[in-house]
């Protein structure tokens, strides 16, 4: 195969291979493109788990903090 991207005789298969690896190419980046953003949007989610769940320890410390003090 990759004698025939350099032969002159087999232009025709020449072209044929580089429209192959471009289409390839441009799959590959777009599926990559794709797990990026799914990706992004599952740490966006993690991230806002995180954040109730701290929100929540926190709130609860607080609670302990302000009961202690004031009993």
């Amino acid at each position: 195969m990759g004698e025939a991207l350099y032969d002159g005789k087999s232009g025709r298969n020449s072209r044929k291979n580089t429209r192959v690896l471009a289409g390839l190419i441009a799959l590959n980046k777009n599926a990559y493109r794709q797990q990026e953003q799914i990706m992004f949007i599952g740490c966006q989610k993690q991230v806002l788990l995180f954040c109730r769940f701290n929100y929540i320890i926190l709130g609860f410390l607080n609670y302990q903090i302000v009961e202690s003090y004031y009993h």
